[in-house]
Order: structure tokens, then C-alpha cells, then sequence
């Protein structure tokens, strides 16, 4: 048996599509989606963070269906996204470093600034990715970068309902 959780939900959503149950089209998926975000919102405005992690793991099922009409692997686009956020953690570290500024003193706005000037820059110009000290960086950084990337997905999401 597979133990890869979005496979498994992979695997389970087609199955379910084969039989008849499915979106007619990706617009109820988005909505799905969207209706999931809304019912985590909800709780933690109940603060009932329990029901948030049941409903972000409805999230989460939504998504991987999302990546099914999308005709896309959820594990691997998971690992590109952690990739990119790896990327670019890494050259807003570096940017930060050069200034001489301490990340744990920046505001969010100030962050969030430089956040979109490192995701805009060209990526011929952030390939720096060949030293293997970089990838070894990386390597370290991914699963720190990726439980970041959903405590600010998550924050900010929240925030805008």
C-alpha cells in the first residue's frame, strides 16, 4: 500500500470520478476550495483550533482534487513549490545579510516587500543554485521553508476574511 497521503487521496478522488462522483467541471473544485479556507476561517474565529486542523485536512483533500483537474502530481508540484520558497527564503536571507539586518526585527509589511521583489526577480539572475553549499542550504531550509510558507498562507488567508 502506498503510504504517500497525497497519493493515496490522488488515487481515492479518481477512483471516486470513475464512478460518477465528481465536479462537472474545475469550478466546483475552486469553490470547494474556497468554501474549505472559509470553514477553517470560522473556526479559528471560534477558536476551536481542533476543528481548523479537521477542516484543513478537508482543505487539503480539496487541493489534491484541485491538482487532479489541474492534471497535475500534488507530491511534485509540493516539492517545485518548496523548491521556489527554498529559493527564494534563500536569497532573502542573503539580501537581509548584506544589509546587515536581523529578519526577527523586520515588520511584516517589510518582509512582505521583499518577499515580492525576490519573487519577481528573473530566475536566470537568482541561479545561484549550482554552488553545492546552496543546495545543501536548501536541503535544510525545505521543511522549515514549507511549515512557513502554510503558517503565512494560513495568516494571511485568515486575515483577508
Amino acid at each position: 500500500m502506498n503510504t504517500d497521503p497525497l497519493s493515496e487521496s490522488y488515487v481515492l478522488q479518481e477512483s471516486a470520478s470513475a464512478k460518477g462522483f465528481d465536479w462537472p467541471d474545475i469550478s466546483g473544485v475552486l469553490d470547494k476550495v474556497a468554501e474549505e479556507l472559509e470553514e477553517i476561517r470560522e473556526a479559528l474565529r471560534d477558536r476551536d483550533r481542533a476543528h481548523a486542523r479537521s477542516e484543513l485536512g478537508d482543505l487539503l483533500l480539496a487541493t489534491v482534487n484541485l491538482s487532479r483537474f489541474l492534471e497535475a502530481d500534488p507530491g511534485e508540484e509540493l516539492r517545485r513549490a518548496g523548491a521556489r520558497f527554498g529559493e527564494r527564503f534563500a536569497l532573502l536571507e542573503e539580501q537581509l545579510k548584506k544589509e546587515n539586518v536581523e529578519m526577527k526585527s523586520c515588520s511584516l509589511e517589510f518582509l512582505d516587500d521583499r518577499w515580492g521583489k525576490v519573487k519577481r526577480t528573473p530566475r536566470q539572475e537568482k541561479n545561484i543554485l549550482t554552488s553545492g553549499a546552496f543546495v545543501v542550504q536548501t536541503h535544510c531550509l525545505l521543511y522549515r521553508g514549507i511549515a512557513l510558507f502554510y503558517r503565512y498562507f494560513i495568516d494571511r488567508w485568515i486575515s483577508c476574511g
